[in-house]
């Protein structure tokens, strides 16, 4: 019974790779976009997460030398129609706030605009919605990046200076604590 089992899903699988059909990043570098062949600098990978289990499975990578929020839009129809017809229910896309991840969400419908917040789509044959959803890690990121490159900004509160981090990092270092914002060298220094 379990080798039936395991057959089975190893001919699924294999029936699955076939549907993607990714280029081995190995063997193949180069790209064809918009009919000119380059060479693949980024990658875009899909990968899934169950609501209930644990781990992530990816699900397919294209080598790419920079997408258009247009064109990365098709790819994440194609994928999630095809994981759609597998069984699989896709609830949210989860991304980082790159402009290019900006721009494929408008493409699919969603409203961005913070007076009509919309972050949500629904493709054709597909009758549930789908959540976008800005990783808050990656973000959290994005607004230290833009902080440390403009050096201050200006709040409801008063100023927010880079140079205040800077402040509360080495005067951890030079009591020799560390406080529960759990700031490292690693947070400046990037």
């Amino acid at each position: 019974m379990q080798d039936a089992t395991m057959s089975r899903h190893h001919s699924r699988a294999e029936e699955e790779a076939e549907l993607f059909k990714m280029p081995n990043s190995r063997t193949r570098r180069k790209v064809r976009q918009m009919g000119v062949e380059t060479e693949a600098t980024e990658v875009l990978v899909f990968m899934i997460t169950s609501l209930k289990l644990h781990g992530r499975l990816p699900v397919g990578y294209y080598l790419t030398n920079g997408l258009s929020g247009e064109s990365m839009a098709d790819l994440v129809r194609t994928t999630i129609q095809i994981l759609y017809t597998r069984g699989c229910r896709v609830r949210v896309l989860t991304m980082d706030g790159a402009a290019c991840n900006i721009s494929m969400a408008k493409c699919l419908g969603c409203s961005l605009n913070i007076t009509n917040i919309n972050p949500r789509f629904t493709l054709p044959g597909i009758n549930h919605d789908v959540y976008i959803y800005f990783y808050p890690c990656h973000m959290m990121k994005l607004i230290r990046n833009n902080l440390e490159k403009c050096g201050e900004w200006q709040t409801s509160h008063g100023p927010a200076k880079w140079d205040h981090i800077k402040l509360v990092h080495s005067t951890q270092d030079s009591v020799g604590l560390r406080l529960g914002t759990r700031l490292t060298s690693h947070h400046i220094d990037f």
